[in-house]
């Protein structure tokens, strides 16, 4: 199954069993554990800093970090250092971060797997997802892989002997004029949402 595919499954399933447990307000007790909004694996979501020690892409899993088809997006906690974000998922231009303002940062994936851009942590300042340290996720088992570097704390690690950040999916992104095709890749080919839609594909 590819990765992307898996991913609509499994948020559809944390969809609904957030909403059974809404719509059942007299269940006291739930016996399985409601995942969060993140992408991160339950079992490979460490990565690590020399300087900082374990950084948790899951996060509180409520606010894990996420891979997309085009952006992250999220949390990531650092007990020594606190919160990382890699992004807001909302892009400018609505397809990736440019990198170029106060307002639009992040952590960019450039659809071959390589994650390109900035992080930001309140309390150590820019993480740089750069060529030199090839940070990447594997587009087949979603395991990330390469460095980020922090110029106030050195590099982190996505991938050691002992841990290993993986993603079970890629986060499709926004579908806002509910057409079935992804806005960022709309806006990528046609630079507008009103080209292409359910009725546009004749053959």
């Amino acid at each position: 199954m590819k990765l992307d595919t898996f991913c609509t499954i499994t948020v559809l399933w944390k969809m609904t069993i957030r909403a059974f447990l809404l719509l059942t307000p007299a269940l006291v007790f739930f016996p399985y554990e409601v995942e969060g909004l993140t992408t991160i694996s339950e079992t490979n979501h460490f990565a690590y800093g020399a300087n900082i020690g374990w950084l948790e892409w899951s996060g509180d899993v409520e606010n894990g970090a996420e891979i997309g088809e085009y952006v992250c997006s999220g949390y990531i906690w650092g007990a020594n250092i606190g919160w990382i974000v890699p992004g807001s998922g909302t892009p400018a231009n609505g397809i990736r971060y440019q990198n170029n303002s106060a307002t639009d940062w992040g952590v960019n994936h450039d659809g071959t797997g390589k994650l390109r851009g900035y992080a930001y942590g309140a309390n150590i300042g820019w993480i740089a997802f750069e060529e030199i340290g090839d940070p990447r996720v594997d587009l087949v088992t979603g395991k990330l892989s390469g460095y980020a570097w922090s110029a106030n704390c050195g590099w982190i690690s996505l991938s050691n002997v002992q841990a290993v950040v993986q993603t079970v999916c890629l986060r499709p992104g926004v579908d806002a004029d509910r057409d079935g095709i992804r806005d960022a890749w709309e806006l990528e080919y046609t630079n507008t949402l009103a080209i292409f839609g359910v009725d546009t594909d004749i053959d």
